[in-house]
């Protein structure tokens, strides 16, 4: 089993950069396909919670969060 990366240590890519590459190395096998398989080693090294998000993830659900608590009716239901 290979030893695993601190989150310090460890090396980040640009998504986007790393499936041109990966697509540059396997041109037979679908885009879809490979996309499939990052996303599938994504969530078996990280249990599927990202260790990391973009900051603007946190101000969109913030943003969505508010309307829907506006939205909440009294008894808790959403309208």
């Amino acid at each position: 089993m290979a030893e695993r990366e601190t989150f310090e240590d460890a090396g980040y890519i640009r998504y986007s950069d790393m499936l041109d590459r990966l697509q540059q190395r396997f041109p037979d096998i679908a885009t879809r396909r490979v996309a499939q398989i990052v996303a599938a080693e994504i969530d078996a090294i990280t249990g599927g919670v990202p260790p990391i998000v973009p900051a603007e993830v946190e101000t969109g659900a913030s943003e969505m969060l508010e309307r829907e608590h506006l939205r909440a009716r009294p008894d808790g239901e959403v309208a």
